[in-house]
C-alpha cells in the first residue's frame, strides 16, 4: 500500500551552517568607521551650529550693548514714549545674528527698530 506511514520517507531536515567570525585583536587596527559607535568627544553639526549661533549673539550684544531675550525698557529715536519688554532679533531665521548691522533689525512686542535708533537702554 502507498499511502501506509511505514513507507513514506521523512520530511527533509533543514540544514544549518556555522559561520566563524574573527574580531581583530588588540595590536590590529582597523580601517573601516564602526557605524554603531557613537562619538562622544566629536560635537554634532547641530551642536556645533548651536555653538556658533550663540557666539554671534554674544558678539552682538558686546558690540551694541543690547541683551537679547532680556526685558528691557528703552527709548527710540523714532518714538515718543518708552518700550517695555523682551528684546528679540526681528528675524528669527539662522542667520539672524550674523547678518549685516544693515539688515539687522530687532523687535519687542509689535515694534521693530534697528539697533541705531536705540536712543537709551535699561535691563529691568
Amino acid at each position: 500500500m502507498p499511502d501506509s506511514p511505514a513507507h513514506s520517507s521523512p520530511p527533509p531536515q533543514p540544514t544549518l551552517f556555522a559561520v566563524k567570525t574573527t574580531r581583530p585583536s588588540s595590536t590590529e587596527t582597523t580601517t573601516e568607521p564602526d557605524l554603531f559607535s557613537i562619538s562622544i568627544n566629536r560635537p554634532s553639526g547641530y551642536e556645533s551650529w548651536q555653538r556658533q549661533q550663540q557666539e554671534q549673539k554674544k558678539a552682538f550684544e558686546k558690540q551694541w550693548g543690547i541683551p537679547l531675550g532680556c526685558r528691557v525698557r528703552l527709548q527710540l529715536t523714532t518714538h515718543g514714549r518708552p518700550i517695555e519688554g523682551i528684546i528679540r532679533l526681528a528675524n528669527d531665521d539662522a542667520h539672524a545674528a550674523s547678518a549685516s548691522p544693515k539688515e539687522r533689525f530687532l523687535r519687542i512686542q509689535s515694534t521693530t527698530f534697528s539697533p541705531r535708533e536705540v536712543e537709551s537702554l535699561c535691563r529691568i
